[in-house]
């Protein structure tokens, strides 16, 4: 994601949740019908960072590698 894009990204209020912690969920009752959620790039970010994930991974066993 570049500056340009931040720039441009939209706003939005507080999302109503129900739960605490790792247990938070949004409050379906509170949502209004025109609350939408787009995942259309999700896949690629996650190629992208299981990606980057792999090579750290490796270049973190290179590394001690070489300190042996």
């Amino acid at each position: 994601m570049s500056l340009k894009d931040l720039s441009n990204a939209g706003t939005s209020t507080t999302m109503a949740i129900k739960g605490a912690a790792c247990g938070i969920r949004p409050d379906l009752d509170e949502m209004s019908p025109d609350t939408a959620f787009d995942f259309s790039a999700a896949k690629d970010f996650l190629e992208e960072n299981q990606a980057v994930t792999k090579e750290t991974i490796k270049n973190v066993k290179d590394t001690k590698k070489l300190a042996k």
